[in-house]
């Protein structure tokens, strides 16, 4: 449908001067209707991409922590996402914005992604328990709350680090960045969820205050 509506918009603006009216309203709008459903889908399917080369050689025990540190950490962030783009679509409702050209209320398709959002994190709720319980099954208990601690650690770090940081050359920030990247998709992490992870903590760590930095997030998938 978002392919017709671009072909009859191009066909109609070179052929016969008559765009479509709303066409690039109509786009935006019929994207997040396909987009934001795709995200818990594929993580149902664990049809994600992510790089295994490392995750494969550790023991059952590594394999045990990697699972739950990457599984909690992406929920925690994922509802957080959730919550931001929800307070985002009940401002725009209270101010009743609407799209410009068709005049389409605009937080509903917000509320839609926020509650998509929200469905990816029951997700992987799912996945944290169920890699919890692959460990307990294992004998891997210990392991298994290792990997909680280490999540714990990991999403303190923006809070822990920000004053250390808020000096530093950016280049230097930026490449420890690439390195922090690189490192939780070579954990085994999907890849773009250790984007989202990196970028939420960037945001962090770059931001003044907590409550500036959440509503910059909520901006991202709005």
């Amino acid at each position: 449908v978002v392919m017709l509506i671009a072909c009859v918009d191009v066909i109609g603006r070179t052929a016969f001067r008559l765009p479509l009216p709303g066409s690039m309203e109509l786009t935006e709008l019929g994207m997040a209707l396909l987009v934001f459903p795709l995200f818990p889908y594929v993580m149902l399917k664990d049809n994600h991409l992510n790089v295994e080369m490392f995750y494969r050689k550790a023991s059952l025990g590594g394999q045990a922590v990697l699972d739950v540190t990457s599984w909690t950490l992406c929920t925690v962030y994922m509802f957080l996402l959730s919550f931001q783009l929800f307070e985002i679509a009940w401002e725009k409702m209270l101010i009743r914005e609407h799209t410009y050209f068709l005049d389409v209320p605009l937080y509903a398709f917000i509320f839609f992604g926020a509650l998509c959002l929200f469905l990816f994190g029951l997700v992987l709720i799912l996945r944290t328990g169920l890699s919890m319980r692959a460990a307990t099954d294992n004998g891997k208990t210990a392991q298994a709350i290792i990997g909680m601690l280490v999540a714990l650690a990991v999403a303190l770090i923006p809070i822990v680090f920000a004053s250390a940081l808020a000096g530093a050359n950016k280049g230097m920030v930026g490449g420890l960045g690439m390195l922090y990247l690189f490192t939780l998709i070579l954990m085994g992490m999907p890849i773009g969820l250790a984007m989202m992870v990196v970028g939420f903590q960037g945001i962090l760590l770059i931001m003044p205050s907590l409550k500036i930095a959440f509503a910059m997030v909520g901006i991202a998938p709005y």
